[in-house]
């Protein structure tokens, strides 16, 4: 029993057993609980976490595709020129074969490398994004959510080769809790 004034919502010392962390949303507990001993972090300062980081998550899923498809109009307006410069190398590499040292390519038309340019907006969403992801995998782990793999298998698993194609969607729809309509599909 609670004496004095409540506490704000937020994860506390579970009443009937102080091994748990449950959720008091103002004014009732809630059925959620989670095992206190097991981690050195609160559910409560976990989900601060996660919910700081969710806005630049959210920036970071819309930068990612206006950087590449950014990307994809530059070269294909400079296609062109990219043309001219692999026709070029070819012909240097012909001559080199065929012992032409004498041979000298015309210079072309510089190629612009906006790829440099862009990289940094690139990977910097992408780390903010897997940063989202670790935080909400681990919070729903200490919520006790049912989880296939670890919070840091769900990161890795976005650079393993052909894993990539499914294991990131089920890491992140396991961040949902149990019974939620999404979690399914």
């Amino acid at each position: 029993m609670i004496t004095g004034p409540l506490p704000g919502p937020g994860w506390h010392p579970d009443p009937g057993n102080p091994n748990f962390w449950r959720w008091w949303d103002g004014s009732t507990w809630s059925a959620h609980v989670a095992p206190r001993a097991t981690y050195p972090r609160s559910p409560s300062d976990l989900l601060v976490a996660e919910e700081a980081m969710s806005p630049w998550a959210r920036a970071a899923v819309v930068v990612y595709p206006v950087v590449g498809f950014t990307l994809g109009v530059v070269g294909f307006i400079y296609a062109p020129r990219y043309r001219f410069f692999f026709h070029e190398l070819r012909l240097a590499f012909d001559a080199a074969q065929n012992d032409n040292a004498g041979f000298v390519a015309p210079p072309g038309p510089s190629v612009p490398n906006w790829n440099l340019l862009f990289a940094p907006f690139s990977i910097g969403a992408e780390i903010v994004f897997l940063i989202w992801q670790f935080r909400a995998a681990s919070l729903a782990r200490q919520l006790g959510y049912p989880a296939r793999h670890s919070p840091g298998w769900g990161v890795a698993f976005w650079f393993i080769p052909i894993v990539n194609l499914w294991m990131p969607y089920q890491a992140i729809r396991d961040c949902l809790p149990p019974g939620h309509p999404e979690r399914r599909s």
